[in-house]
């Protein structure tokens, strides 16, 4: 296996000073807070208790959504991204919505990288901005180049990145996780061939982040979302009606791409 310390060494090669000139630049203007409605007026998170909200997009949606982000060459991940910060544009009265995205962190350059066993994850800024005459093609196509881009960047911490802002550690208040482990996959696998006696049952994991919203999506033939809450902060209509905006949402960007930011509605009849 290719050890860890390879990787610290490529680490400490990166122009920590070019990142952060990326980051500043990236987040240049952006002067506000991206918040999600809770259905608690007023509340403060007294400790935590999470829920959740499963999502289940359906076999059809979800390839239509594959459909567009192969037409647009971007990936799926893009598509929902810069659909959740067009909600979250809706929702804030705004044409900027800042939200944490999770990057595996694994530098392609190094060789064996796939195989190391070590701490990769990183959590980075993303930045979703339109203008009423653009289309949603339009914001794919020019988030997904942005996402490029910030590849080289996404090992900064993102301590270094809330300190260049106003901000500090109020940049981002819920973090969207693309969950990239075939779990299921594998375990249906085992199920086949010479192991048909071999049964994983009850299997289960925890995962905890320090954000009260979580959004993991799982890209399987009918895609996931489940959305993660502190029920001691939000409601639970309100996080249902906000996966609901966004189902409504999706519906129209991949009935029709090149609609307009601003004839976009996110609610139902």
């Amino acid at each position: 296996v290719t050890p860890y310390s390879q990787y610290i060494a490529w680490l400490e090669a990166q122009d920590v000073e070019e990142a952060a000139s990326y980051w500043k630049e990236y987040l240049l203007g952006y002067d506000q807070q991206t918040s999600i409605p809770t259905g608690k007026a007023g509340a403060k998170a007294d400790g935590e208790q999470f829920e959740h909200v499963l999502c289940d997009l359906g076999k059809d949606l979800t390839g239509r959504m594959e459909m567009v982000a192969k037409q647009y060459h971007v990936t799926a991940n893009t598509l929902l991204q810069t659909a959740w910060g067009l909600l979250l544009q809706k929702y804030n009265g705004s044409d900027d919505a800042v939200f944490g995205g999770v990057v595996s962190g694994r530098p392609a350059e190094i060789s064996g990288i796939e195989n190391m066993v070590g701490l990769f994850i990183n959590t980075i800024p993303i930045r979703i901005r339109s203008q009423a005459e653009d289309t949603f093609a339009d914001l794919i196509r020019a988030n997904q180049q942005q996402a490029l881009a910030s590849q080289d960047y996404e090992t900064y911490p993102l301590y270094e990145i809330q300190a260049l802002t106003e901000q500090k550690q109020d940049l981002i208040n819920h973090i969207i996780v693309f969950e990239n482990y075939p779990v299921e996959e594998q375990v249906e696998q085992l199920g086949e061939g010479a192991a048909s006696d071999f049964v994983i049952s009850n299997a289960g994991m925890i995962e905890q982040t320090n954000y009260d919203f979580n959004l993991v999506v799982m890209p399987q033939e009918a895609m996931k979302i489940r959305f993660e809450y502190n029920a001691k902060l939000y409601d639970r209509e309100a996080v249902e009606r906000t996966q609901g905006h966004l189902i409504q949402l999706l519906e129209q960007v991949v009935a029709n791409p090149n609609i307009r930011v601003q004839e976009l509605d996110v609610l139902s009849e």
